[in-house]
């Protein structure tokens, strides 16, 4: 939230009206009463302002000459600090796209106008990766926009007027996420900005973050919503489909189109994809419940579906539950955030986990991979992450067992594939 004009909040211009000193000791120009401690304090006012006055100029005429901007005050947002709507979509707009599917009529080409009044699902994605030498661009995007039974699928490009086709490379249903590819010369217009989103840490995420929703509402373009992080993670049901669906839960206004579109933090990082809004037939409408599945989660698997054409889940041997009881505050990167106790449910034997000495009931504190060290915010901290595991990837986990804290150490051997 930004401030009034002139970087003033709004009553700054208010008058301040301040008691007089009932003591008199002689009479001023216009019948007005000083008192000695008066006259001190007026010559004090004076001087202090002569200085202000001074110090303006030299700071204004240094800014210059350095070319700093100034920085006017600004309102401090109650929900998660101070929140530039545009400098957010300036970053992450590029990495959006368009996505329709599902041609009404048979067509040879489609032109912008047949994107938009032609084409039966609609919704948008995110640029993962790309190979801009190629005009190859990888795009995440949600499973019920470009379902099976839809013949055809065309992306739009952020500033962008030409439909470029697009192929899938897999999907889950039970997921809700597809990774397409497009290969096109248009990805190579230099004239057309698009380029991969940066990815943020989503199991930091907290109560009351400020998050910007960008995605397709309606299939009519391009759209911008902004909100907050109402529940950083909860598991709901999905009409047309018998999974739960452990998702984001935000106040940005979401609407049809905008599934498969990004919701991007502060800082302008992918957080999360939008994939459902709240409704039920008893109300005509319910505003500001939505729904986004987690970015850690969603990109882990969209890399692993694009280095394998497949889901393949790294076999580890462990599963976690929360612990219950109170949760406990911690420090991760930049931010205060609630955590849960988090211990090991149950090892299989013959896994790495077995065989590396992890045991019911240990407390994983964090764990670290390719370099990566992550705190252990819930029970699905470890699940967001071990998609990006691949065979020979070595594994630390820090646990905590009886008081003491130890270090335990496995490699991943093997991968199962996913069909769901």
């Amino acid at each position: 939230m930004k401030s009034s004009q002139n970087g003033k909040i709004p009553y700054d211009n208010d008058t301040i009206y301040r008691q007089q000193s009932r003591k008199s000791v002689g009479r001023g120009t216009n019948g007005i009463t000083f008192s000695g401690s008066s006259k001190l304090l007026a010559l004090l006012v004076c001087v202090l302002l002569i200085f202000n006055i001074i110090l303006g100029i030299v700071v204004f005429s240094g800014s210059g000459k350095n070319n700093k901007p100034v920085v006017s005050n600004s309102v401090y947002n109650i929900y998660g600090g101070d929140i530039d709507v545009s400098a957010v979509v300036s970053k992450a707009l590029p990495s959006t796209v368009l996505v329709h599917a599902g041609l009404k009529k048979s067509l040879t080409t489609v032109t912008y106008d047949d994107f938009f009044n032609n084409m039966v699902e609609k919704g948008s994605g995110v640029i993962l990766k790309d190979e801009k030498e190629q005009g190859i661009a990888y795009i995440l995007t949600c499973y019920h926009v470009i379902r099976p039974d839809v013949n055809e699928i065309y992306v739009v490009l952020n500033s962008s007027y030409k439909p470029i086709k697009a192929t899938r490379v897999y999907s889950s249903v039970a997921y809700d996420i597809a990774v397409i590819k497009i290969e096109d010369e248009e990805y190579k217009n230099e004239n057309i900005i698009a380029h991969p989103c940066e990815i943020a840490d989503s199991c930091s995420v907290s109560f009351g973050d400020n998050v910007v929703a960008i995605g397709n509402p309606m299939g009519k373009g391009f759209s911008v919503t902004d909100g907050v992080v109402s529940v950083p993670s909860e598991l709901i049901s999905v009409s047309n489909s018998s999974y739960l669906q452990r998702v984001i839960r935000i106040s940005s206004p979401i609407n049809a189109g905008n599934s498969g579109g990004g919701l991007f933090n502060a800082k302008g990082q992918y957080l999360g994809m939008v994939a459902v809004k709240s409704g039920d037939t008893s109300s005509a409408s319910i505003d500001c419940i939505a729904y986004a599945i987690p970015g850690t989660f969603a990109c882990n698997m969209a890399f692993n579906i694009i280095d394998n054409s497949a889901i393949l889940k790294p076999v580890v041997g462990a599963e976690f539950e929360n612990s219950g009881g109170m949760q406990e505050a911690r420090i991760i990167g930049d931010k205060t955030i609630l955590v849960d106790k988090v211990v090991v449910s149950s090892v299989k034997e013959g896994t790495p986990a077995y065989a590396a000495g992890i045991k019911e009931n240990d407390r994983l504190l964090r764990f670290s991979y390719d370099g990566k060290t992550v705190e252990v915010v819930n029970k699905y901290t470890f699940e967001d992450h071990v998609f990006a595991m691949r065979v020979g990837t070595k594994v630390t986990f820090i646990i905590e067992r009886d008081g003491s804290v130890i270090e335990k150490i496995f490699t991943i051997e093997k991968t199962e594939r996913i069909n769901i």
